[in-house]
């Protein structure tokens, strides 16, 4: 268990049973500011075949920063977040040659937590949506101390 900035709740680190239809929600087209003032696009899909699939878009200065791409995928009854990070040039943010993979952990009708072991501390990703407003924030380890923290509005 461990603390999240967002909520200052204690969340789960295990991996819960759910469907892509309970996080449809998060479908669409979202704009907004991150806490450093760089422009953030995020565009969702439907969720269907198994797939939900988001890109983003990040710049600096009215310049391209960075790209990400994410799938997220449900598999027995469970869901995963693939997530990869593009340069402004779209190669691979990292030295990694796969996605970095994170589980749903937490799941309501205007929440989403995931989490991955595979980072040193551990990492989680969150979305809250109240009504067409979708705040996000990225962390690792278990110190409320985001790296991401941004609010987007729906389009």
């Amino acid at each position: 268990m461990q603390r999240n900035d967002m909520n200052l709740v204690t969340i789960p680190t295990q991996p819960v049973q759910a469907k892509l239809s309970d996080i449809a929600w998060l479908s669409g087209y979202w704009r907004g500011i991150s806490q450093e003032g760089w422009e953030l696009d995020e565009n969702w899909s439907q969720a269907r075949n198994g797939l939900l699939v988001g890109i983003a878009t990040t710049f600096q200065d009215g310049v391209l920063k960075y790209s990400d791409a994410t799938w997220i995928t449900e598999r027995a009854g469970l869901i995963e977040s693939h997530f990869r990070r593009f340069d402004k040039f779209f190669m691979p943010y990292s030295h990694l040659t796969e996605p970095d993979v994170f589980c749903l952990v937490k799941v309501t009708e205007s929440q989403l937590i995931f989490y991955s072991a595979e980072v040193d501390g551990g990492a989680w990703m969150e979305y809250e949506r109240n009504g067409d407003q979708l705040k996000g924030c990225f962390w690792i380890g278990s110190e409320p101390n985001p790296i991401s923290k941004y609010t987007l509005h729906k389009f």
